[in-house]
C-alpha cells in the first residue's frame, strides 16, 4: 500500500498540508465523477433494489402485539421498496444463537413483510454471535487484544461489553480476534447456525462492521490504531506469516508497530498516544515513529484490510451456503459511509469488490453524492453499486430538504445504481409525530419526496418487485 493511498484515505483535515491536499484532491475527483456519470439515463441498467431501513420496530418489542406490528409494518406497503432491514436484530441484541424468543420475533416481521409485498435482508453486529462462557464454542482465546493507550498494557475486552454495558468505549467493540485462524472458522460456524435459525431470507448484509474504532468524530475518519482487536499472539503469527508471504526482511522477528511519541491531530488522526514499550509488551511491540509512512505502518494497514477481507468472506459464503439457491436470493452487500472503505477501519473496496459472494458495495450513511469510491471498486470486479437517501439524519428535528432527496436519488440511479438504501423507516410510522430530537419521526413531507422518486423511477428502471405482491 502506497503512502498516498493511505494518507489520501484515513483522515480529516485540520491544516493545510500536502496529506490535506490529498484529501480534498479525493473528494473532487469524486464529486467530478459523479457529475459525469449522471449524464446517463435512468433507463440504463434494469430494476434497483430499493431497501428501507430504520423502522425502529425493536424498540417497543416487549409491548408490541401481532396487530401493531402488522399495522406499522402495512404502512410501508406500496411504497415502492423491494425489501427491509425489518427482519435485522438491533445491535444491542445479544445471545442470538441462545435466545429463541429474539430470533423468533425477527422471523415473525420477516414474515409480515412478505403479507406486504416486501422481502427481508438480514445483518447482524458480528459480536452478536460471539459465545458465552457457559457455551461449548467459549475460549478467551477467540477474543481480540487491543492496546491501553495510557499503559502499553494489552487488553483482552469482554464479551458482552455491547449489549450489557452501554457507557462502553466504542474503541472495544470489535472484540473477535481479527488474526486467530479459530476466531475465524468459530465465527463462521456459528453464523452458519444463526442464518439457519432464521429461515428464509432474500438478501444478507454486512453494514457498519469495522475492525477498529472510526474515532472520536465518526463522520470523518480518524486512525485510532490501537484499538485494532488485533495485538494477540495469534493476530502476530498472522502479521508474520504476512509478511513472510512478501518478502519482508526478518519477518520472523518482525512485531506491531507503535508510536512512542504523541503526535497531534491532524489529517489522518484525533491524536496518536505515546505507547510505552517496557518488558510487559517488548514481545509485540516496536517503536515506528514514522507513522503513517513507515514501510511496516504500510505492512500493518495492509494485512488488516485483507483480514477484514477474509472475514467478510467467510461471513457472506455461510449466507450463500444457506440461502443462495432460494428463489428469490438477491445476494450480499457491504455498506459504509464511503470514509469508512479505507485502511484506518479495515474495509478495503477492491478487496471486497473481489469476494466471490460480495454481490453489492454500497455508499452509506452521510455518504451523499461521493459514490464514486464504491462504484469504481464494484465496476472493476464486475459487481454491481449502491447508494442511499436520507429522508433524515439522526440526531437532527428537521428532514432533509425535499428537493434534494429527489435530486441525489436521480443522480445516484442516472450514475448507475443498482441497489438504493433509505432511512429512516420511521419517517412512514404514524404513530410517531414530530418533531422529535432523534430525528425518527413520522415526515409526511419527506414521505412525499420518495414517493416521487419512485414516480421519476418508474418512467426507466422502475424498482424491484423481489416477491409478490398481495
Amino acid at each position: 500500500m502506497s503512502e498516498k493511498r493511505l494518507s489520501r484515505c484515513i483522515g480529516k483535515g485540520v491544516a493545510l498540508s500536502p496529506l490535506l491536499l490529498m484529501a480534498a484532491s479525493c473528494v473532487v475527483e469524486q464529486g467530478e465523477r459523479g457529475q459525469r456519470a449522471s449524464s446517463r439515463t435512468a433507463a440504463e441498467g434494469g430494476p434497483v433494489i430499493t431497501c428501507i431501513l430504520g423502522s425502529v420496530l425493536h424498540l417497543e418489542q416487549q409491548e408490541m402485539n401481532d396487530e401493531f406490528l402488522r399495522v406499522r409494518l402495512a404502512e410501508l406497503k406500496g411504497q415502492g421498496f423491494s425489501m427491509s432491514w425489518e427482519a435485522a436484530p438491533p445491535t444491542w441484541y445479544g445471545d442470538l444463537l441462545e435466545n429463541p424468543s429474539r430470533t423468533a420475533f425477527l422471523r415473525k416481521k420477516a414474515g409480515m413483510m412478505l403479507e406486504n409485498g416486501v422481502a427481508s435482508a438480514f445483518g447482524f453486529h458480528w459480536l452478536q454471535i460471539f459465545p458465552k462462557k457457559n457455551e461449548p464454542d467459549y475460549r478467551e482465546t477467540l477474543l481480540g487484544v487491543t492496546l491501553d493507550p495510557e499503559t502499553g498494557g494489552f487488553v483482552r475486552t469482554a464479551e458482552d461489553i455491547i449489549h450489557n454495558d452501554p457507557k462502553a468505549k466504542v474503541a472495544h467493540r470489535n472484540t473477535w480476534d481479527f488474526g486467530s485462524e479459530e476466531a475465524l472458522r468459530v465465527f463462521a460456524q456459528r453464523a452458519h447456525r444463526l442464518f439457519e435459525q432464521m429461515g428464509p431470507m432474500e438478501m444478507f448484509y454486512v453494514d457498519e462492521v469495522l475492525i477498529a474504532s472510526p474515532g472520536k468524530n465518526w463522520l470523518a475518519t480518524a486512525s485510532t490504531y490501537w484499538t485494532s482487536p488485533t495485538y494477540s499472539e495469534e493476530s502476530l503469527a498472522s502479521f508474520r506469516k504476512y509478511l513472510r508471504d512478501r518478502g519482508y526482511p526478518l519477518a520472523d522477528q518482525a512485531k506491531f508497530p507503535v508510536t512512542t511519541t504523541n503526535v497531534p491531530p491532524g489529517l489522518a488522526s484525533d491524536g496518536l498516544p505515546a505507547i510505552r514499550i517496557d518488558d510487559t509488551n517488548r514481545e509485540r511491540l516496536i517503536e515506528d515513529n514514522e507513522w503513517p509512512k513507515g514501510p511496516l505502518w504500510s505492512y500493518w494497514y495492509d494485512w488488516r484490510e485483507d483480514l477484514y477481507a477474509r472475514w467478510v468472506d467467510a461471513v457472506t459464503s455461510a449466507a450463500f451456503d444457506v440461502w443462495g439457491k432460494l428463489p428469490h436470493w438477491q445476494g450480499c452487500m457491504v455498506s459504509h459511509p464511503v470514509h469508512w472503505f479505507c485502511p484506518a477501519l479495515g474495509p478495503n473496496p477492491d478487496k471486497l469488490g473481489a469476494l466471490p459472494h460480495v454481490d453489492y458495495l454500497v455508499a452509506g450513511y452521510t455518504s451523499g453524492l461521493r459514490y464514486a469510491t464504491v462504484k469504481d471498486a464494484a465496476l472493476r470486479h464486475g459487481k454491481k453499486w449502491g447508494g442511499m437517501v436520507e429522508l433524515h439524519r439522526y440526531g437532527q428535528e428537521e428532514g432533509m430538504d425535499p428537493d434534494g432527496i429527489l435530486k441525489s436519488f436521480q443522480t445516484q440511479v442516472n450514475a448507475g445504481a443498482s441497489f438504493m438504501l433509505v432511512y429512516p423507516g420511521t419517517a412512514f410510522r404514524q404513530d410517531r409525530p414530530g418533531p422529535r430530537k432523534d430525528g425518527l419521526s413520522y415526515s409526511p413531507a419527506q414521505v412525499e419526496a420518495w414517493r416521487k422518486c419512485i414516480a421519476w423511477l418508474e418512467q426507466g428502471r422502475t424498482y424491484k418487485r423481489i416477491v409478490p405482491a398481495p
